[in-house]
């Protein structure tokens, strides 16, 4: 399934983070996940409940996510 072909309940626009900017610059991260939330990650990503295509996809949304999060905590 493509972003295109989602016909969820969701705005794939909340859903979307790019893998890079505008300019094309992104950064590598590399990091051990336990096992079962990389299987959560494959889990959600296939479900089509989502608008992801893959656990990057995921994974970049729970980063930016978490982020805004920590950073309103912090304030």
């Amino acid at each position: 399934m493509s972003w295109h072909e989602y016909k969820g309940k969701y705005d794939p626009a909340d859903f979307i983070v790019p893998p890079e900017l505008e300019k094309g610059k992104s950064q590598r991260v590399q990091f051990y996940a336990q096992a079962a939330h990389v299987r959560l990650l494959n889990i959600i990503a296939r479900s089509g409940h989502f608008p992801f295509e893959t656990k990057e996809d995921v994974a970049r949304w729970c980063l930016k996510h978490g982020l805004e999060h920590i950073d309103k905590l912090e304030l």
